[in-house]
C-alpha cells in the first residue's frame, strides 16, 4: 500500500497569470499631440472605468485560494481535529501504551513496541487507515519524533490532522523509561530494602505506573485540544495553505473528509496490531 499524497497537487509548479496593465495607455494615447492638432473630448464620451469598478473586476491573484476553498479546508480541519480528540480518549481510556525493555539510556519514543502496542501518535495515523505508513516508521525510524519530519508521509498528515506540530508534540510525549531498571521509578528507594519482590514484580509496578502517568498526561493533553481548538485550527490552515498549491486547496479538504470515511474501513480490514484505542 503506497501512503497517500494528502497535499495532491503540492509538488507541481505553480503557474502565476501576468496581465499587461499598458493597454488602456494604448487606447488612449501614450504621446504628446501638437497642440494645433489636439481636439478636445467630450467628457461625456470618456470611457475609463472608475478605479473602485476596475478593481472590483480585476480576477484574484493566482497564488491566493478562493474563499470558498479556504472555507472548505476549514471544515475538513476541523472534522478531523474532532476525531483525533475522540481517538485520542478512546487511546487513554484503554490504558494500553507501548513499553520499553530495550533501551536502558532513558525515555524514547516507540512507534510500535515488540508486541504490537502503538504510541498515542502511531495511534492516530492508524486511524486514519496510514497502515503502510506505520510499517514503514515501525522498520526504519521506530523512535520517529513525528513533529520534527520536515517532509513524506508523516508530515503530510500533520499538515491534514487538524492538529499543530507544537500539538502533536505534546501527545507523543517524551517517550518510555525501560521497565527493567529503576531509572524514572518514583519507587526505586523501596526495591533494595524489599528483596523478596521478584525483578517481574517491580517490571509490572513499574508499567504500572507509567501507565497512571501516560493517562494523567493524555487527559491534560485532551483537555488543551478541545479548549484551543479554534486557534489551532487557523494555525493549521495557514500552515496548510502554505504548503499547497491555490488550486489544490480544495481537493486537499476533499481529501480529507474522505479519509475519515475511508480510514475506518482500512483499519477494520487491514491486519490489525495489539493497539488501543480503536474507535474511528
Amino acid at each position: 500500500m503506497q501512503p497517500p499524497n494528502r497535499l495532491g497537487h503540492a509538488a507541481r509548479p505553480l503557474f502565476v497569470l501576468s496581465f499587461l496593465a499598458a493597454m488602456a495607455s494604448v487606447a488612449f494615447g501614450c504621446g504628446e499631440r501638437p497642440a494645433a492638432t489636439v481636439e478636445a473630448t467630450p467628457a461625456s464620451t470618456a470611457t475609463e472605468p472608475p478605479a473602485a469598478d476596475a478593481a472590483a473586476a480585476a480576477p484574484l491573484p493566482a497564488s491566493a485560494p478562493t474563499p470558498d476553498a479556504r472555507e472548505l479546508a476549514r471544515t475538513a480541519l476541523l472534522e478531523h481535529r474532532k476525531a483525533q480528540i475522540a481517538r485520542l480518549h478512546a487511546y487513554a481510556q484503554a490504558g494500553i501504551f507501548p513499553i520499553n525493555r530495550r533501551d536502558p539510556k532513558g525515555p524514547i519514543h516507540m512507534f510500535r513496541d515488540a508486541e504490537g502496542h502503538l504510541c498515542a501518535i502511531a495511534n492516530l495515523v492508524y486511524q486514519d487507515g496510514l497502515v503502510a505508513v506505520v510499517d514503514r516508521a515501525v522498520r526504519e525510524h521506530n523512535d520517529v519524533t513525528v513533529a520534527d519530519e520536515t517532509s513524506g508521509a508523516l508530515h503530510d498528515w500533520v499538515l491534514t490532522s487538524g492538529l499543530t506540530r507544537e500539538e502533536v508534540r505534546r501527545i507523543q510525549g517524551a517517550g518510555f523509561d525501560d521497565v527493567r531498571t529503576l531509572k524514572g521509578w518514583s519507587k526505586r528507594d523501596e526495591v533494595p530494602s524489599a528483596r523478596a519482590r521478584s525483578a517481574k514484580e517491580v517490571e509490572q509496578a513499574h508499567i504500572e505506573e507509567q501507565r497512571v502517568a501516560t493517562q494523567k498526561r493524555l487527559a491534560e493533553v485532551e483537555a488543551e485540544l478541545a479548549a484551543t481548538t479554534d486557534a489551532s485550527v487557523s494555525v493549521a490552515l495557514a500552515r496548510l495553505e502554505e504548503a499547497t498549491p491555490a488550486d489544490g486547496l480544495a481537493g486537499v479538504a476533499a481529501g480529507i473528509r474522505s479519509d475519515l470515511t475511508e480510514g475506518a474501513k482500512a483499519t477494520n480490514t487491514a491486519s490489525k496490531p495489539a493497539l488501543a484505542g480503536s474507535a474511528g
